[in-house]
């Protein structure tokens, strides 16, 4: 483990492993990111110096961008041809992993990134590297400069797997009543979490590895909603209309960066202009859902913070004249990245206040999407 520096976030692939991908090969590898600040001055023709415009707020970020140098060798698992297809293709999911005090694995990934530089190619009848292999460039852009940690669900798909499950279960017939015919890809999608410290780090740290990592992403792609038990921040009912207070779970507290990625899961009818507010008071954000349809509200609601919408549960957004969302305090509901070096501190969890105006009883959970800075 001398050869990783604990909580570095190293690229691993582009693309989904159901699609096309590309895993980085290792050998010789290179990758250089550049995270500009969005920086807020002005000038003053009666004063020194100039004037600092967003106070004491920090500077925003710029969109981050890697430019990558690899190798691209004869024996590789991708070709030539396919790495240049995949560096002009559109937008896609990207991994990272990252090792921590335990020396265990953690895989995190962005979702919009953005082939900006196609792949570099120089020939010459000699070459250093030899006839054999090709130094190739590609530069990457990714528009929200902040990594994601990957929910418990995250997999890769083994192919000697695959091409043995498509051999049992050919052929339309039921094998054991229990696999059917095109299920083969399920049959060969294993979960990281069954793994040994040991499988993780010789699966995805070595040199050429080829296992594709599979993903399903609920906040940004909107392909469902749900609450994934043991990963809520709070999960409350609230049968009167006092003031709750309750502080939240700890599942956040090594994040560096601002938490604003979440859904939340709001089960119990509202009625017209009937509302439920969570406040985080330790950081002054909050946010406050109305119902002013005149119909009463789906059983089960969803807010998801991204895309800043309401949803039912078979995911169709609400129409928006159906509800409103705003906030009571100076900033919109987020979560303060909690991660720390000062052991005098040992901040792990915030305050919220929850609140509803309703005749029914409502259950409230959140679950937050961890965020990272590259």
């Amino acid at each position: 483990m001398s050869n990783f520096l604990k909580t570095k976030n190293y690229i691993y692939q582009i693309g989904n492993g159901r699609s096309d991908f590309f895993i980085f090969p290792k050998t010789e590898f290179g990758a250089k990111v550049s995270k500009p600040l969005k920086q807020s001055y002005s000038e003053s023709n009666f004063i020194d110096g100039q004037i600092r415009t967003n106070l004491l707020d920090r500077n925003l970020l710029s969109s981050a961008e890697f430019n990558i140098d690899f190798y691209i060798e004869e024996t590789n698992y991708f070709d030539l041809n396919f790495v240049k297809k995949m560096f002009v293709a559109k937008p896609t999911i990207s991994f990272y992993y990252q090792t921590n005090a335990s020396e265990d694995l953690n895989i995190f990934f962005n979702p919009t990134t953005d082939i900006v530089n196609t792949v570099d190619q120089q020939e010459s009848s000699s070459s250093s590297d030899g006839q054999s292999n090709l130094r190739v460039n590609a530069g990457l852009k990714l528009p929200l400069p902040f990594l994601y940690e990957c929910k418990p669900s995250i997999a890769y798909f083994d192919y000697s797997s695959f091409v043995i499950s498509q051999l049992l279960y050919g052929g339309g017939d039921i094998y054991g009543g229990g696999a059917v015919y095109g299920q083969a890809d399920i049959l060969s999608t294993i979960l990281l979490s069954s793994l040994s410290i040991e499988n993780k780090l010789n699966f995805f740290t070595s040199c050429n590895s080829n296992k594709a990592l599979v993903y399903i992403d609920k906040f940004f792609n909107k392909s469902f909603f749900s609450i994934e038990a043991g990963q809520e921040v709070v999960n409350l009912t609230l049968v009167n209309n006092s003031l709750v207070n309750t502080p939240t779970s700890n599942i956040y507290r090594k994040t560096t960066a601002d938490n604003r990625i979440y859904l939340i899961e709001s089960s119990g009818i509202l009625n017209t202009n009937e509302w439920f507010s969570i406040v985080n008071t330790d950081n002054q954000s909050s946010i406050k859902v109305t119902w002013t349809g005149v119909s009463a509200s789906p059983a089960v609601v969803y807010y998801n913070s991204y895309w800043e919408r309401l949803y039912d549960s078979l995911g169709v957004e609400i129409n928006p004249l159906n509800y409103r969302i705003d906030q009571d305090q100076p900033h919109f509901l987020y979560f303060t990245p909690l991660a720390s070096q000062n052991r005098t501190l040992n901040i792990q969890t915030e305050n919220l206040r929850i609140q509803k105006t309703s005749i029914n009883n409502l259950t409230i959970k959140l679950e937050n999407l961890n965020t990272y800075h590259i």
